[in-house]
């Protein structure tokens, strides 16, 4: 019956060493590494290396009969002491400032270490009248630098440590509070700036503590009733495990020296050089803790009996309340992103927190609605950082492109419905949502399923009293039965693909869930529909004027407001909208280019469609089709296409623009009512790259300089068109 959808060498006198360290190479390590490479591994631990350790409380050594402990204190336990000799340097109450201006790091140096952790921010964070407290933006990243400098100088390594959570639960009771996140973030960006190795023990902790739940956590802390920063023994012991995990990942060149690390295993319970398939997405993929609390449950935690454990490992990184957004700002999805390896897959489900606020003093996690390269710039209530915002499709495709980065396959999913019942029947919702999750997935040539729709359709077969009990304590979360036919439901989805990516993993479970049907494709093209209703009521309200010069295409035409101006001897309409590629201008023609009539048609369009992974030549298809339907409805316009800037948002996709400028420029030779603007150098310096002050803050979109720039040239271009 088929289910529904609920469902070190030893040295011998009497032989040579190299024939000693091929015996045991061969002996040790047959079914991990070649002869050469162990015998290498070796030789370099025979050398003792040397290890500090710099930072608070929640670092140092205690006495025994003391009942809390920092990770440094058994941190020795997770190396091999044979070779690695490591010094906890971690003294009570110290920041960053308190421990440079006591002389504390010139002592460091003077145990002249290979490698150095430094874990500092829980004292910085003091109130600011005490003397420990330092700024996270300025003098907090000052000594940061100032330590990473003076250690490279040295020789040595500095690896950062971003700060551990405290034991603090925001009102939810579900989610850890995060009064240190400001420092953590100015530690990642020195890490950046400084090209340092980054353990981020905040968001690892953070994973770690919300597992355990409110009482899990409390067996964490020395005085838990009291004291929500200080560890006992277990605590310290897990956070010790987390930083060595965190190494292994941060600077491979440890790795020989580490022991007891998990860091290379997907879970706990993985199955060796299985591939991973992990899921990410908000609290309907994985709720809570993913225990059951309160009775609600997410797919992710009733997906994994669909597959088969021997053949693949199914790891649920989903967390509740994120937006696409805050998964990615939060370094929750960077974490994932370490983890990754060829051959591994993601289930990627966001949406339900993306319709959030973008600003406000609770959450402050909402996505601008679309997939365009729009963007908002906020001081954030929440963070108190500022923050440039982008759309929802912007952080899907950032997701996407970097997962296939690392040889992963993601798999897109739309968001789970609701419950909604309208007239007897389930409201459709998250229409754009699901409209925008399709395209990202498109663009990136990555599989989509419509799991909002295939869901529907169940919940409509089953009745509304059916459905009601598959939710629990709200019109979202899901009950064990809920979370059990959306995970079928997902299954169903991956059965219903052209190739199914996952078929070899599945379980015989999974076999008796029948392919979902066919779902009708939403166009591409409605998302644009508001903006190109928008333009046609003010041409009903003031109609533009015939034979004008029409400039279209993606957010360059769009952000031009002073288009009129820089113009004012020409008539000139402007049609942009912003995030659009080329074919969205050729499919809007009837409503917004034809009715003009123009004389000439400005386009600046293809960098959104190189972004969104097409190639140059798929691309210049586009632009041929373009000009084919002007051509055959205004055979007397001139079409001009001004050619793409490289930006420093997209500085990796300059060489694909220069591509796609060189085709277009060739292909215009064929007719002297094609046109071609040179703007490629406009936007380079001295050295070759973009310069930053043609740039607003998002470096990807022209401030007024750059507009300059790109007004003299269009205006070259009309000149040499009225001396011809």
């Amino acid at each position: 019956m088929s289910e529904s959808f609920a469902a070190l060498p030893v040295r011998s006198k009497r032989a040579p060493v190299w024939f000693i360290l091929l015996v045991l190479s061969l002996f040790f390590f047959t079914l991990t590494a070649s002869s050469g490479a162990a015998a290498a591994q070796a030789d370099a631990k025979t050398a003792v290396l040397r290890i500090a350790i710099v930072g608070d409380s929640t670092v140092a050594d205690y006495k025994s009969d003391d009942p809390q402990r920092g990770w440094g204190q058994f941190f020795p336990e997770f190396v091999d002491r044979q070779h690695v000799t490591v010094r906890n340097f971690a003294v009570n109450g110290r920041s960053t400032k308190t421990f440079k201006n006591e002389g504390r790091w010139t002592d460091v140096l003077a145990f002249n270490p290979n490698y150095i952790f430094i874990q500092f921010g829980h004292n910085d964070s003091h109130a600011k009248d005490r003397p420990e407290s330092t700024d996270a933006k300025t003098d907090y990243s000052a000594y940061l630098r100032e330590y990473v400098e003076s250690a490279h100088k040295q020789g040595a390594t500095a690896i950062l440590v971003t700060p551990m959570h405290r034991g603090k639960w925001d009102q939810s009771g579900q989610h850890l509070t995060q009064e240190l996140r400001p420092y953590v973030e100015a530690m990642r960006q020195v890490a950046h700036e400084k090209n340092a190795p980054l353990i981020d023990l905040y968001t690892s902790s953070e994973r770690a503590f919300e597992q355990l739940g409110v009482e899990g956590l409390k067996t964490l802390f020395a005085q838990p009733t009291t004291d929500q920063t200080h560890f006992n023994e277990k605590g310290a012991r897990l956070l010790a495990n987390l930083v060595i995990e965190g190494t292994d990942r941060a600077v491979p060149a440890l790795k020989i020296y580490l022991k007891g690390s998990g860091a290379t295993r997907p879970s706990l319970n993985s199955t060796a050089q299985a591939p991973t398939l992990f899921l990410i997405g908000d609290s309907t993929v994985r709720n809570g803790q993913g225990n059951g609390s309160n009775g609600q449950w997410g797919w992710g935690d009733a997906i994994a009996s669909f597959f088969d454990p021997a053949k693949i490992n199914v790891v649920n990184r989903a967390r509740g309340g994120r937006s696409s957004r805050t998964y990615i700002t939060e370094g929750l999805w960077n974490q994932v992103v370490e983890e990754l390896k060829p051959g591994d897959l993601i289930l990627v489900q966001f949406g339900h927190n993306d319709t959030s606020p973008v600003n406000d003093e609770s959450r402050a996690r909402g996505s601008l609605p679309g997939a365009g390269e729009e963007t908002q710039e906020i001081d954030n209530l929440v963070t108190k950082q500022h923050e440039i915002v982008h759309t929802y499709g912007w952080y899907l495709r950032k997701m996407l492109t970097e997962a296939k980065a690392k040889g992963a396959l993601p798999i897109v999913c739309s968001p789970v419905p609701r419950l909604n019942w309208k007239d007897g029947k389930p409201v459709r919702s998250f229409e754009g949502y699901r409209q925008w999750d399709a395209e990202a997935a498109r663009g990136a040539g990555v599989p989509f399923i419509d799991l909002n729709e295939i869901i529907t359709r169940q919940y409509e077969a089953l009745g509304m009293e059916k459905v009601e009990p598959l939710f629990v304590g709200d019109h979202t979360h899901t009950s064990r039965a809920g979370a059990e036919l959306n995970a079928a439901a997902v299954i169903a989805g991956l059965k219903a693909l052209r190739e199914n990516p996952l078929a070899p993993y599945l379980s015989p479970r999974a076999a008796q869930v029948s392919a979902a049907g066919p779902i009708a494709s939403q166009s591409a093209f409605t998302r644009w529909e508001k903006e190109i209703v928008a333009y046609e009521q003010m041409d009903g309200a003031n109609p533009p004027p015939k034979g004008a010069l029409l400039f279209i295409g993606s957010s360059t035409i769009r952000l031009w407001k002073t288009l009129a101006q820089d113009f004012p001897e020409h008539r000139v309409i402007n049609r942009g909208f912003g995030g659009s590629e080329i074919a969205d201008a050729t499919h809007f023609a009837e409503r917004i280019i034809f009715p003009y009539e123009p004389r000439m048609i400005f386009l600046r369009a293809g960098g959104n469609d190189i972004h969104a992974g097409k190639s140059p030549a798929q691309v210049f298809a586009d632009y041929k089709q373009f000009v084919a339907k002007i051509s055959a409805r205004l055979p007397a316009a001139e079409i001009v296409f001004i050619s793409l800037s490289p930006s420093i948002a997209r500085w990796n996709e300059a060489d694909q623009n220069k591509e796609l400028n060189k085709m277009i420029k060739e292909y215009t030779k064929q007719s002297p009512r094609l046109k071609y603007i040179e703007t490629y150098d406009i936007v380079l310096g001295p050295d070759g790259k973009p310069r930053p002050e043609l740039f607003i803050e998002d470096k990807l979109h022209f401030n007024a300089a750059g507009y300059k720039l790109l007004t003299e040239r269009v205006r070259a271009s009309l000149k040499d068109e009225g001396e011809k």
